[in-house]
Protein backbone atom coordinates (compact mmCIF):
# COMPACT_ATOMS: atom_id res chain seq x y z
CA UNK A 1 0.00 0.00 0.00
CA UNK A 2 1.17 3.52 -1.03
CA UNK A 3 2.16 5.83 1.88
CA UNK A 4 -0.24 8.67 1.84
CA UNK A 5 2.07 11.42 2.72
CA UNK A 6 4.46 10.42 -0.24
CA UNK A 7 1.19 10.33 -2.27
CA UNK A 8 0.39 13.94 -1.35
CA UNK A 9 3.92 15.23 -2.04
CA UNK A 10 3.77 13.13 -5.85
CA UNK A 11 0.47 14.82 -6.32
CA UNK A 12 1.62 18.40 -5.11
CA UNK A 13 4.93 18.25 -7.20
CA UNK A 14 2.88 16.90 -10.79
CA UNK A 15 0.81 20.16 -9.88
CA UNK A 16 3.63 22.49 -9.30
CA UNK A 17 5.41 21.25 -12.43
CA UNK A 18 1.94 21.89 -14.60
CA UNK A 19 2.00 25.32 -12.90
CA UNK A 20 5.63 25.75 -14.39
CA UNK A 21 4.35 24.52 -17.77
CA UNK A 22 1.94 27.30 -17.70
CA UNK A 23 3.64 30.20 -16.80
CA UNK A 24 6.41 29.37 -19.16
CA UNK A 25 3.08 29.12 -22.36
CA UNK A 26 2.50 32.30 -20.45
CA UNK A 27 5.36 33.91 -20.84
CA UNK A 28 6.11 32.94 -24.19
CA UNK A 29 2.54 33.97 -25.63
CA UNK A 30 3.41 37.42 -23.73
CA UNK A 31 6.52 37.75 -25.81
CA UNK A 32 5.37 37.14 -29.00
CA UNK A 33 2.50 39.12 -28.68
CA UNK A 34 5.18 42.14 -27.75
CA UNK A 35 7.34 41.06 -30.63
CA UNK A 36 4.28 40.80 -33.17
CA UNK A 37 2.60 43.81 -32.03
CA UNK A 38 1.07 45.88 -35.02
CA UNK A 39 2.47 43.74 -37.06
CA UNK A 40 0.98 39.98 -39.02
CA UNK A 41 -2.15 40.37 -37.08
CA UNK A 42 -3.57 37.17 -38.56
CA UNK A 43 -0.50 35.41 -37.78
CA UNK A 44 -0.88 36.79 -34.07
CA UNK A 45 -4.33 35.68 -33.66
CA UNK A 46 -4.18 31.98 -34.81
CA UNK A 47 -0.21 31.67 -32.45
CA UNK A 48 -2.93 33.18 -29.33
CA UNK A 49 -5.67 30.25 -30.16
CA UNK A 50 -3.22 28.08 -30.19
CA UNK A 51 -1.35 28.56 -26.74
CA UNK A 52 -4.95 29.38 -25.17
CA UNK A 53 -6.47 25.80 -26.42
CA UNK A 54 -3.30 24.16 -24.95
CA UNK A 55 -3.74 26.38 -21.52
CA UNK A 56 -7.39 25.20 -21.32
CA UNK A 57 -5.95 21.56 -21.98
CA UNK A 58 -3.28 21.96 -19.03
CA UNK A 59 -6.02 23.19 -16.94
CA UNK A 60 -8.59 20.67 -16.91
Amino acid sequence: MINKKVDKKHKQSCLFFLFNVRVLFFNNLFRKNIRTFGFKNEQKDENVLKYTFFLRILMK
